[in-house]
């Protein structure tokens, strides 16, 4: 996700919450100045850049969630390490990887 989506090719992202919940969360937001589309772009932002923070609220969730079985999750984790390990042995960077994906998009913009 681009940090300046200024390109005209933003997408809308919808989700379902009760009335409750909703005005909570706005309510727990604003205590912390931000707007909902600030926070749902600070938390892509983290996800897409694998911020330590994130990674680990997501595994917690995961962990607490009833949809998420732990042993899915043992196979979700030894997977990621070994596609790790994979890409240190080839010596493919972060770096390397992004090259690629915007290497992709620039051939493939329909994509």
């Amino acid at each position: 996700m681009s940090k300046n989506n200024n390109d005209g090719e933003a997408k809308r992202v919808h989700f379902y919450a009760n009335k409750d919940s909703h005005i909570r969360f706005r309510a727990s937001l604003e205590k912390h100045n931000m707007t909902m589309s600030e926070f749902f772009r600070a938390c892509c932002d983290a996800v897409i850049d694998d911020e330590e923070s994130m990674l680990n609220f997501l595994e917690s969730y995961k962990l607490k969630s009833k949809k998420h079985s732990k042993r899915n999750l043992k196979i979700l984790k030894k997977d990621a390490e070994k596609s790790d390990d994979i890409l240190s042995d080839l010596g493919i960077g972060e770096d390397d990887t992004e090259s690629l994906f915007d290497f992709i998009a620039d051939q493939h913009p329909e994509i």
